[in-house]
């Protein structure tokens, strides 16, 4: 330790280090998406369930003032 700042040379390193080079399991690949999976509540377009009834709720309201203005 340096100047009993508690850390390593290479703690120092990695703090300095971008986030993006931080952890790198096989230096120089680009790595690819881990595929998403849908929970529970969601449907095949990966809308929740509140999504889902907010949406309804706002297509039935404009039914009913489109119905009201008539």
């Amino acid at each position: 330790m340096k100047g009993g700042s508690g850390k390593d040379l290479k703690d120092e390193l990695l703090e300095s280090a971008p986030e993006s080079a931080r952890w790198n399991p096989v230096p120089g690949s680009t790595g690819q998406k881990a595929p998403s999976t849908p929970s529970d509540d969601e449907d095949e377009d990966g809308r929740s369930t509140k999504e889902r009834l907010v949406t309804e709720g706002f297509a039935q309201s404009d039914r009913g003032r489109t119905r009201n203005a008539s």
